[in-house]
């Protein structure tokens, strides 16, 4: 078989093929390259993912932004920037204890004063936020410790953990700020 492609390449790119990879990504992984080559259907609506929810958005969204909670592959919530959470038996309230190991990109330390800014302060002043809807029941975030808080609920929220696994959270978002 005649071909311009040396003897490795063309036998990974027949293996991708099988594995069902496309070319592209198959040169481009045997190129050795640290490049990723990807297709989606949609372009992210906004680079703030608490303004503009899209299921097609989400999966890109959580490869940038970190979610408080996550999800393993059997949809069991498991810690992540939230370390511990327990809802209250009448979900009236969620006490969270977030990492203390999590710097921004300028070394300042997470806090529950930004995860205060971003789930209630935030959404509470007017901005216009589809994240709103899921937090519309947040009372307040009462602050305990620079790691501890207390969500509060005018009314039961039994699904604010599922919501904190979904949400990707601009974290470092201050009020002088806006994302793009």
């Amino acid at each position: 078989m005649a071909s311009d492609l040396p003897r490795r390449t063309l036998l990974q790119l027949i293996a991708g093929a099988a594995a069902g990879i496309s070319a592209p990504v198959a040169q481009t992984l045997a190129a050795g390259n640290d490049t990723a080559i990807i297709g989606w259907p949609n372009d992210v609506p906004s680079w703030d993912p608490n303004q503009r929810f899209t299921p097609d958005a989400q999966p890109i969204f959580k490869a940038v932004f970190d979610q408080p909670l996550d999800q393993d592959p059997e949809l069991k919530l498991v810690p992540h920037l939230i370390k511990a959470w327990r809802l209250a038996p009448d979900a009236l309230s969620m006490a969270i204890e977030l990492r203390d190991d999590v710097t921004f990109h300028n070394g300042d330390k997470m806090t529950t004063a930004d995860f205060r800014y971003t789930f209630f302060e935030r959404v509470k002043s007017g901005a216009k936020l589809d994240i709103a809807n899921s937090m519309r029941k947040l009372q307040d975030v009462v602050i305990e410790s620079p790691t501890k808080a207390t969500m509060k609920f005018d009314s039961p929220a039994p699904t604010m953990p599922q919501c904190a696994a979904m949400d990707g959270v601009p974290w470092k978002l201050r009020r002088s700020q806006e994302l793009y």
